[in-house]
């Protein structure tokens, strides 16, 4: 799993990329909290280079939104797959968060 992450402000965008599953859940934990501003964040997470996530990544996941609420920010996906979207989609996480085609999109809804 490999995490770039961009900051300007609150906002940060976190590229991810490969397989978010059990044996790269530390290290995706680690990458989506450790540069979370502490004051209203805006994040949003890039899927665009991942192909897999499990229920490990999805609760870290699930975990790193409640923080980045708590802050009185919030979390954004992008660029999804279909076989991403579908996980969202059967878990009904696609109920909880926003969803965007592009990256973009994703930045400019705040």
């Amino acid at each position: 799993m490999i995490a770039n992450v961009t900051k300007e402000g609150n906002k940060v965008i976190i590229d991810l990329s490969g397989t978010l599953d059990v044996a790269h859940q530390a290290k995706f934990k680690e990458a989506l909290t450790k540069e979370i501003p502490s004051d209203k964040p805006q994040v949003v997470l890039n899927f665009k280079g991942v192909d897999f996530i499990d229920s490990s990544c999805l609760g870290a996941l699930i975990a790193m939104t409640r923080m980045v609420r708590e802050k009185g920010g919030d979390v954004r996906l992008a660029c999804l797959n279909s076989e991403v979207t579908s996980v969202f989609q059967i878990t009904r996480l696609d109920k909880i968060f926003p969803i965007f085609e592009k990256t973009e999109e994703a930045v400019n809804s705040f």
